[in-house]
């Protein structure tokens, strides 16, 4: 190693060691853009939604899956691997944004909705179970009841599919 080399890594170890490694963070997501449960006492007046997953029975690979990411304008940070997360929501109208990532298809889209108070809601989807050339279709569901509270909306979808690699092969004669 080039003695130029050294002093440059003695100079980075001393600056990182001296300022501390704790100093790099993440940035910040203002608090007032971050979803935030209702400060609701009376929690007979609360709800809950969360979103889906449906795995095949034999092997357990995902077939379908729903992540909420935006209640009522505020940023819920959720990824996929939180899907389950219930979210308390007052009684009355919401806004929910979703992503559904699953199958090499990607969709988002919002669902507006009506929650009653005590109930519990999720968004589902009908991926593991259509036909080629069906359209993905989202709703919400009163998990209660087995009610529909929304009706089923075809998203923004996008499909990931894998491309053919080609590898050069020099044949000799």
């Amino acid at each position: 190693m080039k003695s130029s080399h050294k002093i440059f890594l003695v100079i980075f170890i001393n600056l990182v060691t001296c300022f501390g490694i704790q100093k790099l963070s993440y940035a910040q997501i203002p608090e007032e853009l971050l979803y935030k449960a209702p400060k609701e006492v009376d929690i007979t007046h609360l709800a809950t939604i969360k979103g889906f997953q449906k795995n095949s029975p034999v092997l357990k690979l995902i077939k379908a899956r729903i992540s909420i990411t935006y209640i009522d304008g505020k940023a819920t940070l959720n990824d996929s691997k939180d899907w389950n997360k219930n979210y308390l929501i007052a009684s009355g109208f919401h806004k929910v944004k979703i992503i559904s990532n699953a199958q090499k298809v990607f969709s988002y889209g919002m669902l507006t909705f009506e929650a009653k108070p005590q109930q519990v809601y999720q968004i589902k989807n009908n991926q593991a179970e259509k036909k080629k050339g069906d359209d993905l279709i989202f709703w919400i569901e009163n998990i209660n009841t087995g009610e529909i509270v929304t009706p089923k909306e075809s998203f923004n979808t996008y499909t990931n599919q894998t491309q053919p690699t080609y590898t050069p092969v020099i044949l000799n004669k």
